[in-house]
C-alpha cells in the first residue's frame, strides 16, 4: 500500500504540471528561444521582398507616362533645306527653320526663318535676299478650343498615376495578408508541437510508473497496457505536429529575404508570439470600417479612377464632332529690321495669315467613339457599384466572425480553467482511492483537447481580425498586438 500511495503523488505531481503547462511553457527555456513576432515580419517584407519591390514600380512606371504625354508639349526645332541643281543651274533653294512651342491651351506658338533662291522658285516662295524673319500663332476656333488630344492624354495619365497606387497598396495589402495568416499557422503549429511534446512526456512518464507499480504487484497488468496505447496514441498526435510544424516553417521562409535578394532561411531557435497570450488592440466599429471602404479600398479607388478616364476622353469626342477650324496667323520681317523700336503696334501689314476647315459630314467614326465611351462609362458604373456591394458584404462576413471567433475563444478559455479544475478533483479522488487511473487519463486528455481547441480557436481569430482589416482595405500591418495577461 506504501507503494501505491506513493505512485498516486506521483500521479498528482505530474497532473499539476499539466494543469500549469500553459504558464509553464511560455517560461520555458527563455535563453534559448527567439520570439520572432509578427511585426518584425512584416518589416522585413515590406523591406525586402521582391514581390513587394515590384509592386513599388508601378508607381515608376505611372511617372513615366506622365512624362511620356507631356512630351507632346515640349518645343520643337525644325529646319527644312531642299536644293536642285541641273546643267549648270541652280533652279531652286528653299530653306526654313523653325522653332514651334506647344502650350497647355491648344494654341501654338511659333518662330522661324525662311531663305529662299533660284532662278525656277515658285513665284510664291520669293523672298528678300536676306530672307525672312516671321513669328506667329496657331489658334483653334472649332474642335480642339476645349480640349485635344495632347490634353486629354495628359490628364489619363494623371489618372493612371491613382490607379497605379490604388494597384500598388491592394498588392501590399493582399501579399501581408497571406503573410499574416501564414505567421498563425505557424505559430499554431508551433503551440500544438510543444502542447504534444509536453503529452508524449507526460504519458510516458505515467507509464514507467505504472510498469513499476505493476512489477511490484499494486496495479494489474491491464493498466500497464492502457498507459502504452496512450504514449503510442501520443506518440502519432507527436510525430504528425512536428511534419505540420516543419511544412508551416517552410512556408514562412517564403517571406524572408535578405537585403541582397536572396532567400533567407529562419534561424534555429526562433519561436513564434504567443497565440493566447496577446491582446490584440481593439477594431474600429464595423460602421467606421463600412465608410473606410467606400473612400479607401483600393478596388474601388481604381475603378472610380478608371471612370474619370473615362469622363476625360468623352470629353475629347464631344469635342470631336466639332468642324476643324483652325486660325494661322505669321508676322514677317527681313532680319535687318528685327529691331524692338520698329516693330509697328499694328499687324497688318507684312503678314501671312491662313484659315484650315474640315468638317466630316455624317461624323459616322466621331459618333461611334463617343457612344462606345459612354457604354464603357455605364459598364464601369455598374461594375463600380457590384464591387461595392461585394466588399461591404464581404466585410461584414468577416467582422461577424471576428466577433464570434472573439466570444468563442473567451468561453474556451473558461472551458479549459473548468478542465483544469475537474481534472484536479479526479487527482483528489484517485489520492482517496475513490477513483482509477482509467478516469484521471480520462480527465488529463480532455483538458489536453480543451487547450488544443483553445489554440486552434486563438489561430483563427488572429486569422479572421486580419481579415477584417483586409476587407476593409487597410494594411494588416498598420496595427499592432500587445502582450497580455
Amino acid at each position: 500500500m506504501h507503494s501505491r500511495q506513493v505512485f498516486r503523488r506521483v500521479i498528482i505531481i505530474l497532473c499539476g504540471w499539466l494543469g500549469f503547462a500553459h504558464t509553464l511553457s511560455a517560461q520555458e527555456d527563455p535563453g534559448e528561444k527567439t520570439i520572432f513576432p509578427l511585426e518584425a515580419l512584416y518589416e522585413r517584407v515590406l523591406e525586402y521582398h521582391p514581390q513587394l519591390q515590384q509592386a513599388g514600380l508601378l508607381t515608376e512606371e505611372a511617372k513615366m507616362l506622365i512624362r511620356e504625354a507631356r512630351g507632346a508639349f515640349d518645343p520643337k526645332l525644325v529646319s527644312e533645306f531642299e536644293q536642285k541643281y541641273f546643267n549648270d543651274k541652280e533652279y531652286f533653294t528653299v530653306w526654313k527653320s523653325e522653332l514651334k512651342i506647344p502650350t497647355l491651351i491648344n494654341t501654338d506658338l511659333k518662330v522661324g526663318y525662311e531663305q529662299n533662291s533660284g532662278i525656277y522658285l515658285n513665284p510664291q516662295n520669293k523672298l528678300p535676299e536676306a530672307g525672312l524673319v516671321y513669328a506667329g500663332i496657331s489658334v483653334p476656333l472649332g474642335q480642339g478650343l476645349l480640349t485635344d488630344s495632347r490634353r486629354t492624354a495628359l490628364r489619363v495619365a494623371q489618372l493612371e498615376t491613382e490607379l497605379a497606387e490604388a494597384e500598388r497598396v491592394k498588392l501590399i495589402n493582399k501579399f501581408l495578408y497571406e503573410a499574416a495568416k501564414d505567421y498563425w499557422t505557424w505559430a499554431l503549429a508551433y503551440q500544438q508541437l510543444r502542447l504534444n511534446e509536453e503529452g508524449v512526456e507526460l504519458a510516458r512518464f505515467r507509464f514507467e510508473g505504472i510498469r513499476e507499480s505493476v512489477f511490484v504487484g499494486d496495479l494489474a497488468p491491464i493498466d500497464s497496457v492502457e498507459a502504452a496505447i496512450t504514449v503510442q496514441s501520443r506518440e502519432i498526435e507527436y510525430l504528425q505536429s512536428k511534419l505540420e510544424y516543419k511544412n508551416a516553417l517552410l512556408q514562412l521562409a517564403v517571406y524572408l529575404w535578405t537585403e541582397e535578394g536572396e532567400p533567407l532561411l529562419p534561424q534555429a531557435g526562433i519561436a513564434p508570439e504567443e497565440l493566447v497570450q496577446l491582446v490584440p488592440v481593439p477594431l474600429q466599429a464595423v460602421e467606421e470600417l463600412m465608410s473606410l471602404v467606400e473612400t479607401q479600398h483600393p478596388d474601388l479607388r481604381k475603378l472610380q479612377a478608371k471612370i474619370e478616364q473615362l469622363e476625360v476622353e468623352e470629353r475629347l469626342y464631344r469635342e470631336l464632332l466639332k468642324p476643324v477650324v483652325d486660325l494661322q496667323y505669321n508676322y514677317l520681317r527681313q532680319p535687318e529690321q528685327v529691331v524692338v523700336e520698329e516693330i509697328p503696334l499694328a499687324f497688318s501689314e507684312n503678314y501671312k495669315l491662313g484659315v484650315n476647315f474640315a468638317f466630316p459630314l455624317l461624323l459616322r467614326k466621331e459618333r461611334a467613339k463617343l457612344q462606345l465611351n459612354r457604354i464603357k462609362q455605364k459598364q464601369t458604373f455598374f461594375a463600380l457599384h457590384q464591387r461595392q456591394r461585394e466588399l461591404s458584404a464581404g466585410l461584414e462576413q468577416a467582422y461577424n466572425e471576428y466577433l464570434n471567433l472573439k466570444r468563442l475563444l473567451v468561453a474556451q478559455q473558461t472551458i479549459v480553467r473548468d478542465y483544469q479544475r475537474l481534472q484536479e478533483g479526479e487527482i483528489e479522488k484517485f489520492e482517496a482511492g475513490e477513483s482509477s487511473l482509467f478516469l484521471v487519463n480520462q480527465r488529463e486528455n480532455k483538458l489536453l483537447e480543451a487547450r488544443q481547441k483553445l489554440l486552434e480557436l486563438a489561430a483563427k481569430y488572429q486569422k479572421a481580425r486580419a481579415a477584417v482589416l483586409w476587407s476593409a482595405g487597410l494594411s494588416v500591418s498598420g496595427e499592432l498586438t500587445e502582450a497580455g495577461l
